[in-house]
């Protein structure tokens, strides 16, 4: 009884091992087919602390998320294969910690955002990711104990997946998938695409809250840009009600087309309220966060029709 016991207990381990690897790989691989929307994920998380006002902040989220990518990858790779197994699962152990403290932070906050955990596989609220993250967090403690397999076949194993891994990334950002959040160069993506394509050469599409503060301080330059025969056509996208649109029309009469999307649309977009997107041609030559708008003057210079 006692030998099998042992047997159990070993067995435990080792399925540990690799359920905690197979969850890095599984998280790598969906994050890997759109890590723009991570990259966007990320600045979302530290926009709160005034991060999004910097321009360079956008380029710093997306390597702190490819750097991220990379890391699940090695660290699935090799709890799965077993290579240097406890130096891995220790590495888990600390992520998982940092997750679990990030969405207690958004819980504490009100934030109910999709986690980006699996990309766009599984989306789910920042309380069931923390149960999950939790629970994988048991399964890493256990693996910490797996018998380590570093024999050279191993390794051979573990570097191979890592670089199908980073193909992997590599070939979705070459040949992005039609459902990936609208990005600079993409083919045009965005919600209410069947209202909004082929109706103008170039436009400016602001996705906007009736709500938010900032997108209110740049109604007047969005009214002066519609005035400006120069510049391309503007054109709102919300998903606040149709009452609250009226309401917003009377209030601030606006000198432009607005359309109502779904919430779980502009959700998709991965942007915050407020952001401005340069379309032309169909496809998306630029995209500005709310704080980082050119003036007028600068938008005259460089995006006339």
């Amino acid at each position: 009884m006692q030998i099998r016991n042992i047997l159990i207990y070993k067995n435990i381990i080792k399925y540990s091992r690799i359920i905690i690897g197979l969850v890095f790989l599984l998280a790598a691989v969906t994050k890997g087919m759109d890590i723009i929307r991570f990259g966007r994920r990320i600045e979302m998380v530290f926009g709160t602390y005034g991060a999004a006002e910097i321009e360079a902040w956008i380029l710093i989220a997306l390597i702190i998320g490819c750097i991220l990518l990379l890391t699940e990858f090695i660290i699935g790779s090799m709890l799965v294969f077993g290579y240097k197994s406890r130096l891995a699962a220790k590495a888990s152990i600390g992520l998982l910690v940092i997750f679990i403290v990030k969405f207690l932070w958004e819980i504490h906050s009100g934030q109910d955002l999709d986690c980006g955990c699996f990309g766009t596989l599984i989306e789910r609220s920042a309380g069931s990711a923390l149960f999950e993250n939790i629970i994988y967090l048991i399964i890493a403690i256990f693996s910490i104990k797996a018998v380590e397999q570093n024999s050279p076949k191993r390794k051979h194993l573990t570097m191979l997946i890592i670089g199908a891994g980073l193909c992997w990334v590599l070939l979705f950002q070459l040949f992005p998938l039609g459902s990936v959040v609208a990005r600079t160069g993409s083919v045009d993506k965005l919600p209410g695409k069947t209202i909004i394509e082929n109706r103008y050469e170039s436009r400016l599409i602001w996705l906007f809250d009736p709500e938010c503060p900032e997108c209110l301080d740049k109604l007047d330059l969005l009214n002066a840009i519609s005035h400006n025969d120069s510049l391309p056509i503007v054109l709102g996208l919300t998903d606040a009600t149709h009452g609250r649109i009226q309401e917003f029309l009377w209030d601030f009469n606006p000198q432009f087309e607005i359309t109502q999307i779904s919430e779980h649309e502009i959700q998709h977009i991965y942007l915050p309220s407020g952001s401005l997107i340069f379309i032309k041609d169909n496809r998306i030559r630029k995209i500005w966060r709310p704080k980082l708008i050119p003036s007028l003057k600068s938008l005259e210079s460089k995006y006339e029709k």
